[in-house]
């Protein structure tokens, strides 16, 4: 659903969803300014507001034209039979002991930031993802990062199948591995 929101009901600071690194603001905010903003953010409810799905450099080149109202693409608050992580980690867990029984491109990974996997949501992961992908090509780090969000709800295998519709991109379930582990490591 469209709406218009306050920019100050978006939490900016949660960065959850976000896979590209910064941009130019600057040369996005006088484009904003100049064409008008053509492809509108998304962004999620939750009890304190809003936090950004897709857009969060759209939305910093409004603030910085001093925008306070947008227009956007509003996802609902989890509700019951919305797949998130936490439900899939339940499933996971379930399933540990035939993990085994898969081969190794099909294991279900494992990367330690469970405070994030709490709070994700399957359909926010694939629009983020997706609405990136579609207007340009990613780089290795914003693929491993989107791999990360991914296997968080789906095995290797599985996002190396369907690749071609979320990325826009073919990969097999190597390369998914190889990005999976590069997107893992720790940050400095």
């Amino acid at each position: 659903m469209h709406e218009r929101i306050l920019i100050s009901d978006i939490d900016l600071t949660d960065e959850r969803y976000r896979i590209s690194s910064d941009n130019d603001i600057i040369s996005l905010a006088q484009s904003i300014k100049n064409m008008g903003l053509i492809n509108i953010p998304v962004v999620k409810a939750n009890d304190h507001g809003f936090i950004v799905v897709s857009g969060f450099g759209r939305i910093k080149a409004m603030v910085h034209n001093g925008t306070e109202e947008i227009q956007a693409r509003v996802l609902p608050q989890n509700r019951a039979g919305v797949s998130s992580a936490r439900t899939k980690n339940l499933q996971h867990d379930k399933g540990a002991e035939r993990a085994g029984e898969l081969h190794q491109d099909e294991t279900l990974p494992q990367n330690g930031q469970a405070e994030l996997d709490l709070d994700l949501d399957f359909e926010a992961v694939l629009i983020s993802i997706s609405d990136n992908a579609f207007q340009r090509e990613f780089d290795t780090m914003e693929q491993a990062k989107a791999v990360v969000l991914l296997s968080k709800f789906m095995n290797f295998t599985e996002i190396a199948e369907k690749s071609s519709f979320i990325f826009n991109a073919k990969m097999n379930s190597l390369l998914v591995q190889k990005l999976f582990t590069t997107g893992s490591m720790p940050k400095e």
